[in-house]
């Protein structure tokens, strides 16, 4: 069995950061976002968030590398890991269930993140862009799947976004959606997630559940 967990929303929570770095890189354009804005974007691929802004798909293309430039120097800046989440993927580790990472950041960015925030160790793979097809192509979960040796529909994709719920549906394996993240019940449910939790203490049940069964 493996455990694949969405990143931003998930397992971390910075808004706010994600915010300040788009404002930085969108300043000389004239443009910027509010959290409201923003809120209900985060976790889409990048390059569609700044087109938003400059309207230029050429122009959006070339600003992902300035913006990951701004990110890596700030993402540590307002971050905080969810509570719970570090002591579940600890007991995932002792029960030996395999964990990984999907998302839509550049996968090298997200490594080097988790290994900042010191919990890189508690994860068996990160794949986001440049690794697979990004969400919400199956190709990340199956890429996942494939280098850990398990078949997709022994994989639980555990997400925030409509985008995570779709991704693990479409390779095949169980999805749930947590409701701690950036979206509602409402926009979430539309995916039509296996599971909806609103707490890690309800994740870990039904993990261990699916585990065992």
């Amino acid at each position: 069995m493996i455990v694949l967990f969405d990143l931003d929303g998930t397992i971390v929570d910075q808004p706010a950061t994600i915010l300040r770095c788009l404002n930085i890189l969108l300043k000389k354009y004239n443009a910027s976002y509010s959290m409201d804005e923003l809120r209900p974007l985060i976790g889409k691929p990048l390059e569609g968030i700044i087109k938003r802004k400059v309207g230029s798909e050429k122009l959006a293309k070339q600003l992902r590398m300035e913006y990951r430039e701004i990110y890596v120097k700030n993402y540590l800046d307002g971050t905080k890991i969810h509570d719970g989440i570090e002591e579940l993927l600890m007991e995932l580790r002792k029960r030996k269930i395999k964990t990984g990472i999907i998302t839509s950041k550049f996968g090298d960015v997200a490594r080097s993140f988790l290994k900042d925030l010191k919990i890189a160790h508690l994860f068996d793979i990160v794949v986001g862009e440049g690794d697979a097809e990004m969400k919400p192509s199956p190709g990340s979960v199956i890429h996942a799947c494939k280098t850990l040796k398990e078949k997709p529909e022994n994989c639980i994709m555990v997400g925030d976004s409509e985008d995570d719920i779709i991704v693990g549906k479409n390779a095949g394996a169980k999805t749930i959606a947590v409701l701690w993240g950036y979206r509602n019940r409402k926009q979430l449910e539309n995916a039509n997630p296996d599971y909806a939790v609103e707490s890690v203490h309800e994740l870990r049940n039904i993990l261990l559940e699916l585990i065992q069964s």
